[in-house]
Order: C-alpha cells, then structure tokens, then sequence
C-alpha cells in the first residue's frame, strides 16, 4: 500500500494539465500520481499517454461529475492517504508537507490547505466568500453565489454533523433543506410512474408556491418559520438527551 496517492479528476482539461501538471510531477518525486478521466472529448488521455506515461491514468466508464468521478477512481486506488487535486492548481515546493504532517495527528479525519488566488498570490481565493453570500442575500437579488454561499454552508453543516455523530438531528435542524429536496425526489417519481402527472406545479418547492401567488418575500419568511421550528426541535432534542444521559 502507497502512503499518499495525488489524484487528479479531469473532463476536458487538457489545457490544465499541460499547465498545472509539470509543478505537481516535479514537487511530488515520492508519490504516485493519478489522473482519473470523466469521459473527456478533448485530447486529454492522449496527451497524457504521450507525454506522461509515467501517471497513471484511469478513465472513468461514466461522466458521473466531480463527487462520483472521484469514488469510482478512489476505488481503484489502494492508499493509505488519498490527496483529491482539482487540475488548474499550481502546487509549490514541499507543498505535501504541511498536509502530511496534519494528517498524521490521530485526531484528524481529513484536511485542506488554504488557497491563493493564481493571479494574486497576496490574497487567497474566495476569502470571505460565503459571508458575502450571507451580506448578499437579500432581496432583490442581484447575483446568483450558489457554489460559494449555500452549497459551502450546507457542505459545512454536514461536515460538521459528520464529526459530531450528529447525523440523524441534522434531519431537524436542517428540516426546511430536507423539505426542498424531498419535494424534488417527490416530484421526479411521481412524474416516471403517473405518465407525466406532478405533484407540485413545480420543484423544488418554492417555486411550487411562487406559482400559487406567493411573493418571494412571503416564501422566504414562512420558509424561515420553518426552519427556526425545525432547530428548536433539534436543539430540544439534543439537550434532552444530553440531560437525560
């Protein structure tokens, strides 16, 4: 088993790799190196073929995005560390170090490094982020953040709830996050097995009321109602059950 696999997802990336891999072949001489393909139509696996065959590439049978991508590759790999790489990141010299040596602590699942702008290497990238989200939501809105506000939010609660054990009191407290989705699944479902009939004139539910007639003020404050009911539900059961034990 290898200490510390680098594995790096690609789709069509060929101009990243031929940019960003050379800094991770050079700084990374101890460890093996993976290149895991999405199903790319570009000239990538052959660019890697030829000009790298010392990485080792694996191509993915389905396009399954960054989350399944990643697992179908990780299973192929045996490691005791896994080092997931996005391909436009320039890595510098002893970059591995400082991970390697978090990592090794008994009290550490998993770890990141912070990140500096490519073309500002003063500053880091997408500092402050989720908190402009937080600024920035409001009505009207004037700019969709959804990769750096909720998807980071929600990605931080399940984080958080991971290492907790808490789990199954993310179900409450995140009620009103579950309540959107399952409208979705609900939706999808009914749709394939009714012949094209909906439950909800449109999903995720929100819109579903936005069609009713309701004001995008009116969803978002009731949605808040919701929400709050859902944490004190958890907290109360959370507490409970700390008192009790």
């Amino acid at each position: 088993m290898e200490e510390i696999a680098i594995v790096i997802l690609n789709y069509n990336g060929v101009k990243f790799l031929e940019k960003f891999l050379p800094n991770v072949i050079q700084f990374s001489p101890k460890n093996k190196i993976y290149v895991a393909d999405n199903q790319s139509t570009d000239d990538s696996v052959q660019f890697l073929k030829t000009n790298y065959p010392q990485i080792k590439l694996i191509i993915n049978s389905t396009n399954g995005g960054f989350a399944k991508g990643y697992n179908d590759a990780l299973k192929q790999i045996n490691s005791k560390y896994y080092l997931l790489l996005n391909s436009d990141i320039e890595v510098t010299e002893n970059w591995l170090d400082p991970l390697y040596n978090t990592i090794q602590s008994e009290k550490i699942a998993a770890c990141q490094p912070k990140i500096l702008s490519y073309y500002e290497k003063q500053k880091f990238e997408h500092a402050g982020a989720c908190g402009g989200f937080l600024w920035w939501n409001a009505s009207p809105a004037k700019i969709f953040m959804g990769d750096v506000g909720s998807l980071a939010l929600g990605g931080a609660l399940a984080g958080i709830a991971i290492t907790l054990r808490t789990q199954l009191l993310l179900v409450l407290l995140g009620f009103i996050f579950v309540l959107i989705t399952a409208s979705v699944i609900i939706q999808v479902v009914f749709f394939k097995i009714s012949g094209g009939k909906r439950v909800f004139k449109m999903a995720p539910l929100q819109h579903h009321f936005e069609l009713m007639g309701w004001g995008e003020v009116t969803i978002v404050i009731r949605f808040w109602i919701i929400a709050s009911l859902g944490v004190a539900a958890g907290l109360g059961l959370f507490y409970a059950q700390w008192v009790v034990s």
